[in-house]
């Protein structure tokens, strides 16, 4: 298997990786869903004109490692289902390479007037490397490939040049981002995960608001408490990764 190839094993078939505007980003490795952005939506008539008063305003910048942090933590289930996968194949690629080189050099003497000989022996050496890349592929070569992957999103994506702005209501969250709004109300969330760099308010099992906690210095403390209060609210799950 090629590098390339690997990378796009790493998400099931009907799945594929992007990222989405605002309040959208999604993992690699997570499922493409057919629905529209969350985009400046207006309220129901029971949240007009509610009177909330907003309680906190985030402005940050997503990089590139947190992106690519984001995608190892969001990813790690379809990874460790792939390494045992790729164990699986890899094996097999360096038994029946290894074995049919020694099969061709020891029956060499006999094989040698055949014209093919030479291109038997480099098939059984390129199957023999293709399995030993399969075995060490995720341990050696793939965070390598996704930042590479990665890279080139961040460099084709409006959204994670430009800097964001959050928002904070005891209701829900609005998102700022290339003179566009997106709404999200709290109580639509499926939970939110907190990593040792990273806030993900999870809209969805692999959509979520990215907060870098680098980007954020000063209100770390402050976010980590207010999003406690908004799961103990709305009776959502805090998790900490």
């Amino acid at each position: 298997m090629t590098e390339q190839e690997r990378m796009d094993d790493q998400q099931p078939e009907e799945e594929t990786a992007s990222a989405q505007p605002a309040a959208e980003i999604e993992a690699v490795g997570a499922p493409v869903e057919e629905e529209q952005p969350a985009v400046a939506q207006t309220a129901p008539p029971e949240q007009q004109g509610d009177g909330l008063e907003k309680e906190l305003t985030l402005r940050y910048r997503i990089g590139l490692e947190d992106y690519f942090q984001f995608h190892k933590i969001t990813g790690a289930p379809v990874i460790a289902k792939n390494k045992k996968k790729f164990t699986l194949i890899g094996g097999f690629e360096v038994l029946f390479g290894a074995g049919f080189l020694i099969y061709l050099l020891v029956m060499g003497e006999n094989l040698k007037q055949q014209r093919n000989i030479g291109i038997s022996i480099l098939l059984a050496v390129l199957m023999l490397a293709m399995g030993l890349y399969s075995l060490t592929f995720y341990r050696y070569f793939y965070e390598g490939a996704l930042r590479r992957t990665l890279k080139k999103q961040c460099a084709k994506t409006p959204y994670l040049q430009n800097e964001i702005c959050v928002d904070l209501y005891p209701n829900k969250f609005v998102e700022y981002n290339e003179g566009k709004e997106y709404e999200n109300f709290w109580r639509d969330i499926f939970e939110v995960r907190v990593s040792d760099t990273l806030f993900m308010v999870m809209l969805t099992a692999t959509r979520c608001l990215l907060v870098p906690k680098n980007s954020i210095p000063e209100q770390v403390e402050e976010f980590d408490q207010f999003l406690g209060k908004i799961c103990t609210n709305f009776e959502k799950r805090k998790v900490r990764i």
